[in-house]
Parts: C-alpha cells; sequence; structure tokens
C-alpha cells in the first residue's frame, strides 16, 4: 500500500522527474528554484506557513507579503507541478555586513544592501515531507546564494529536533538563540561562504 501511495503522489506532483536513485536510495535533486510571486504562489507560501508552524511562530500574512516585496531574490519556492502549486519554500532578509547572531532587529528588517542572509522559514508541503525534498531545497538555495557572490553567509533558528536536519545541509551549530518566539527553546546556526 504505501508503494501505491508514493506512486499517487509522485503521478500527482510530478516528483519523477526530480527523483534519481543513488545506491537503491531515491535522492532529490531540485536544480531550479523560482521567485515566489505575488499572486496564487504567495497564497500557497501563506497557507503552508500556517499549516507548518504553531499560530505563535507562523509569520502573518503582512510579514510575508512584506518579506516577498522587499526581498525577492531572498524569497524562493520549488513548484510540485505544471499547475504552479508550491511544494516548498525558502523565505529570508538581509542583514547588514558583518551581522554575528540574529536579533530580533535582523529577524523583523531587510537591508538592502545586507550580505547575511537571514532564514525565516524553510517548508515543505506536509503530504511531500520525508522524502528529501526539504534537504534539496535548502541544498539548492545555498548553492544559488553562493554562486551569486554577494553573501557572507547564511544564519537561521531552528528548534532542537531540526538542528540535524541544517548540519547535513552544512550548517554548523553556534547554540542557543538570543531570539525568543513562541514558547520554545531556538537554536542559532550558521554557514560561512567565504
Amino acid at each position: 500500500e504505501e508503494s501505491k501511495n508514493t506512486q499517487q503522489l509522485d503521478t500527482i506532483f510530478n516528483l519523477r522527474d526530480h527523483l534519481t536513485v543513488e545506491n537503491g536510495v531515491p535522492k532529490t535533486e531540485m536544480t531550479t528554484l523560482l521567485p515566489c510571486s505575488t499572486g496564487q504562489r504567495l497564497t500557497d507560501v501563506i497557507d503552508l506557513e500556517r499549516a507548518s508552524y504553531p499560530a505563535d511562530e507562523a509569520a502573518s500574512q503582512e510579514t510575508l507579503g512584506y518579506r516577498v516585496e522587499v526581498a525577492p531574490e531572498l524569497f524562493r519556492v520549488q513548484l510540485a507541478d505544471q499547475s504552479e502549486r508550491v511544494a516548498g519554500f525558502v523565505c529570508a532578509t538581509a542583514a547588514p555586513q558583518g551581522t554575528t547572531h540574529l536579533t530580533h532587529e535582523t529577524m523583523s528588517n531587510h537591508a538592502v544592501q545586507g550580505t547575511v542572509v537571514c532564514i525565516h522559514s524553510v517548508v515543505v508541503r506536509p503530504e511531500l515531507r520525508r522524502r528529501g525534498l526539504g534537504l534539496a531545497l535548502v541544498k539548492t538555495y545555498i548553492r544559488e546564494l553562493r554562486e551569486s557572490g554577494r553573501y557572507e553567509k547564511a544564519l537561521l533558528l531552528s528548534k532542537q529536533r531540526l538542528i540535524p536536519f541544517y548540519q547535513q545541509a552544512g550548517f554548523s551549530l553556534d547554540g542557543p538563540s538570543r531570539v525568543q518566539h513562541g514558547v520554545d527553546v531556538w537554536y542559532e546556526l550558521r554557514l560561512d561562504f567565504t
């Protein structure tokens, strides 16, 4: 039955186009991330954000709209199929050069000339999780940042249970964050590009 469900999802979302097999294990390779424009993509992102975070942690519609407006180059989506449905997204803004740790200010504002990427959200559609899409999404996002040559590092906040996920993508743990958001303890991770 699990095989039948996997085939149905692969058919629905055309994921076969993104899957390769390495040592008998399906590996997801995403080659292109697209801008999160206004309209249906942003509506999908808002719905996914709400479905993926507790109410006291999810970014509001206004906040997500602000981020796509001021930092479109850092707000990227992966589409699941030809209908433009969002499979996952990474949402970030930039902080000034030399920023060493995330603060409420760096998480709330966007520095247009900033060289430090502050990742706010990494989300994959619930029915597509645990298939390697999230890791491929983050790795592709990081590759794009590096290739741009514009950014010195990326910083993000993570719950403890997700630290190994981000470490697989190349991030290093700095320790507990100074930023409090919701009721859980958050940890800061970094990935230097230089």
